[in-house]
């Protein structure tokens, strides 16, 4: 199968509506809980609109976050499964290119907002890429993992569900009412 530009993003267009009200939602709320306004950043944020052609073809990077916080350093990424049933107990998948642009933009201040829902209801997991964080992931202590989603094999970074580096999603409001 030859890959193109536009290949994961036709794997994923069934999704791209679903995935545009997770992002909204939270964004919602670190609005309503801070007073911050969360601006979109990464590569269609924001919008459930087909966008052709890679990251840098719209003047961004791979694997930039979805928002930045207005007169701040402060970026997000908004993840998760797209699907129902995910246990609170079960392992993070984070695209290794989300860890790889924090890392490669230090000045950037980068969260992970990973939410799952089940029949327990909805739950975010919050991983701050801080130094400690940074210097885990260079010296791979995550393990790699490779399922098949959408009948393609891709790669993720999993995270252990109780690795203490996975804050609750208080840890996130808190930090940024303090940084504001």
């Amino acid at each position: 199968m030859a890959w193109n530009d536009d290949f994961w993003k036709d794997q994923y267009q069934s999704k791209w509506k679903q995935s545009s009200q997770k992002e909204k939602a939270f964004k919602d709320f670190i609005t309503k809980k801070t007073g911050l306004i969360l601006e979109d950043y990464g590569l269609g944020a924001g919008t459930s609109s087909y966008l052709t052609g890679n990251a840098r073809s719209h003047d961004k990077e791979k694997g930039d976050p979805d928002f930045k916080i207005v007169n701040t350093n402060i970026f997000i990424e908004v993840t998760g499964p797209l699907k129902y049933g995910v246990g609170f107990e079960e392992d993070l998948w984070i695209r290794p290119d989300k860890i790889e642009n924090a890392i490669n933009h230090p000045d950037h201040d980068t969260f992970i907002a990973h939410r799952c829902e089940n029949n327990n209801g909805i739950m975010w997991r919050i991983i701050h890429i801080n130094d400690d964080f940074k210097a885990r992931y260079i010296r791979g202590e995550f393990e790699d993992v490779y399922p098949y989603i959408n009948h393609q094999r891709e790669h993720y970074k999993a995270i252990n569900a109780s690795d203490g580096c996975i804050e609750d999603l208080n840890v996130l409001i808190s930090y940024l009412k303090k940084d504001s």
